[in-house]
């Protein structure tokens, strides 16, 4: 299983645009068939580095994510992350 894991944080004048990019990623799961698995977390607790959303994606093997990392329904979605957020961390990695 290879696992992506993404915080984002918004920009302060987008914060109106969290629950629209919310329902936008957990879309994904319908759009990308190399997603297994999908969690949109938000945070419930702000603090002064926190950010606003933890994003966990799941796919069979590297291939996978790769296939979503280009899938035409999932580019867009990047291209509207370098929109809206000020701040994007992710770390990937493969579990046995």
């Amino acid at each position: 299983m290879f696992e992506h894991y993404v915080m984002f944080k918004l920009k302060e004048h987008k914060a109106s645009e969290l629950q629209p990019f919310i329902a936008r990623l957990k879309q994904l799961k319908d759009d990308v068939p190399t997603i297994r698995e999908l969690k949109v977390i938000p945070n419930e607790r702000k603090g002064r580095k926190s950010h606003d959303l933890l994003y966990i994606a799941r796919f069979d093997d590297v291939a996978g994510f790769e296939a979503y990392m280009t899938h035409p329904r999932h580019v867009p979605v990047i291209q509207y992350v370098d929109e809206i957020c000020s701040s994007v961390a992710d770390v990937d990695f493969t579990t046995r």
